[in-house]
């Protein structure tokens, strides 16, 4: 007789994450216990158990035998992420930051490190007078050619106009058209 078993798929991520990964240095056991915290909580703890990764190697690199993260030491790991990006390094020091409080709760003295200023790529584009009466005239002379009444493209000249005498943001209208 044949037993018939479910099929279970999974994908490489999670057969990956089925054995742990090898953390070796003086905090290994606790960030296990962090990461189990943090997963018993219900948080994704995929990326912080890379970034911890990256830590423990980092204090096995640097043959750290005492608990308690110092200002130096996050001071010299900062120096080594020099091809990491300003939202990745602000990931890593939020991961840091979490971590060292974790670890002043549970007694050891610890460095938190305050967290890096995100700096936007974003400029604002500031129209001219003649630019914006040429969208409002584009407004105006806006045409459809199939009549459905279910499109947002009826709104498009109030909005627009709305926008700038408001001197408004998209999010705001937003939120003034969900409130009914």
């Amino acid at each position: 007789m044949f037993h018939q078993f479910p099929a279970v798929s999974m994908n490489r991520k999670e057969v990956f994450f089925m054995s742990e990964l090898n953390y070796q240095s003086i905090y290994a056991p606790y960030i296990k216990q962090f990461i189990a915290i943090k997963n018993g909580l219900g948080y994704a703890v995929i990326r912080a158990q890379w970034i911890l990764l990256e830590l423990d190697s980092f204090f096995v690199d640097n043959d750290v035998s005492e608990l308690g993260i110092t200002q130096q030491q996050v001071e010299h790991w900062r120096a080594t992420r020099i091809n990491d990006g300003q939202c990745t390094i602000y990931d890593k020091y939020c991961t840091l930051a979490e971590f060292c409080k974790y670890m002043c709760r549970i007694g050891y003295d610890c460095y938190i490190p305050r967290l890096p200023r995100k700096i936007s790529g974003f400029i604002p584009y500031i129209f001219t007078n003649e630019q914006m009466m040429s969208i409002f005239q584009a407004c105006d002379h806006y045409e459809l050619f199939d009549r459905h009444l279910n499109t947002n493209l009826f709104i498009v000249p109030a909005v627009i106009r709305l926008l700038y005498s408001l001197r408004q943001r998209k999010s705001i209208i937003h939120l003034l058209s969900s409130v009914k």
